[in-house]
């Protein structure tokens, strides 16, 4: 990420506006009456340090949007034109609507650029489309096209395609925020959100290293949601980011992964149980979520309390078993929370039951909260919460924010023993 130096450049064209006024105050026909080379020396330097600012961009992500095998095809439009770049080298410059189609062959892109009516191929290892307001992207595992500001590039690896976007940290963050915690959410909430987003941003910064981004729109499974900043944008939430600029989570002096979920049910987990043989985390620990009078902040949430039922059949292939005559049951912590599902001498994590059911096509289990009971060839599981239920649960974060608590207290409440810290007090990236 590179600094960003806007706040600076306004000061120096402020200064210089204000060192102006004061010689026409004083007269400019006196200033015959100055040394005129101090003058021009002072000018001079104002000049030179305007245009290295100019030249120095706001700090940049870069986010990983998709990623397909050779011979998919990858298609990127743009309505109002752009520069197209390809291996670095400028092929054009319109501003007509322009149709990309790119897969991979080799370690090769292959490209039909269409403008108008003309359709020019072409072929290299990296294109960059750089548009003027925003880009859709379709591609053959999901037809949903979607918007996006800044640069895109589109390059070949090892017979992969990938697509980044390229975009000024502060823009991604507000579209994260959007889409995370919704721009319903009270202002307080929003601002928990982007210290949160901007802390687990900056902590997973390089997850993506080896393939050339720096995390991804979540497509992997990984990462916060991003969908674009194009319809993204919202005032509320660009004033919480900007509120909070700079603004991190930190433990002993570092930036923390600053994990957090939808729905607790009245309690958060500790990630030690929610992902077994994980080291222990001080600021991830669990707390009761609840008011004074004992009700859960995220009551109201649709979430909060669910009921799923899944058949035998289905368990026992969670399990690699075609069927099982052992009952189900549940390992549990002092709190409640379920840290291993077990059949027999076999056991599985929440996460990793619920994503095999997933891949069975079936609900399954909303959270690591819950009760199970027999019912002839099905198990009925009714619980609380949605999610891991590790950090800030979101719904609950709304709720203390409408009863007036600051961005403050609730990040204090929902991760005990941070500090919230500014970034620049403390090593890039860390």
């Amino acid at each position: 990420m590179q600094l960003n130096l806007a706040p600076l450049f306004i000061y120096i064209i402020h200064k210089i506006w204000i060192d102006v006024s004061k010689l026409g105050n004083k007269k400019l026909y006196m200033i015959k009456n100055v040394n005129k080379k101090i003058i021009k020396i002072y000018l001079l330097f104002n000049v030179i340090i305007l245009f290295l600012l100019s030249s120095i961009s706001a700090e940049v992500i870069k986010i990983g949007l998709t990623r397909l095998k050779e011979g998919d095809t990858f298609i990127l439009q743009s309505q109002d034109g752009g520069y197209i770049y390809l291996d670095n080298k400028i092929i054009l410059k319109t501003k007509s609507e322009i149709k990309l189609t790119v897969r991979t062959v080799f370690n090769y892109l292959s490209i039909a650029l269409k403008e108008g009516d003309k359709t020019v191929s072409y072929e290299g290892r990296e294109c960059k489309i750089v548009p003027s307001i925003f880009v859709s992207i379709e591609n053959p595992v999901k037809t949903v096209k979607k918007y996006y500001e800044g640069e895109i590039i589109i390059k070949s690896k090892d017979g992969t395609l990938f697509a980044i976007n390229q975009i000024e940290f502060d823009k991604y963050l507000s579209a994260v925020v959007s889409k995370e915690i919704g721009t319903e959410s009270g202002i307080e909430a929003l601002k928990a959100q982007a210290i949160v987003s901007r802390s687990y941003a900056i902590f997973n910064f390089q997850k993506h290293k080896k393939d050339g981004f720096n995390v991804c729109d979540s497509r992997f499974a990984c990462c916060q949601v991003y969908d674009g900043t194009y319809k993204a944008f919202n005032p509320k939430v660009y004033d919480a980011v900007s509120h909070t600029t700079g603004e991190i989570l930190t433990y002993n002096g570092r930036c923390i992964d600053a994990v957090f979920h939808s729905c607790c049910g009245g309690r958060t987990c500790s990630s030690v149980d929610t992902w077994p043989n994980t080291d222990e985390k001080k600021w991830l620990v669990g707390i009761n979520d609840i008011d004074n009078s004992g009700e859960a902040y995220c009551k109201n949430s649709p979430r909060f309390k669910w009921r799923n039922e899944i058949p035998k059949e289905v368990i026992a292939q969670c399990f690699g078993l075609h069927q099982t005559t052992d009952k189900l049951s549940l390992q549990k912590n002092n709190s409640n929370d379920i840290i291993y599902i077990c059949i027999g001498d076999k056991r599985l994590t929440v996460m990793d039951f619920r994503r095999k059911l997933a891949r069975l096509g079936y609900k399954g289990v909303d959270s690591n909260f819950f009760e199970i009971e027999e019912k002839n060839n099905s198990y009925i599981f009714f619980g609380y919460g949605f999610g891991h239920r590790v950090g800030m649960c979101q719904n609950g974060a709304k709720e203390m924010a409408r009863r007036g608590y600051n961005y403050r207290d609730i990040l204090k409440h929902y991760y005990p023993n941070v500090n919230i810290s500014n970034r620049r007090d403390y090593e890039k990236g860390f």
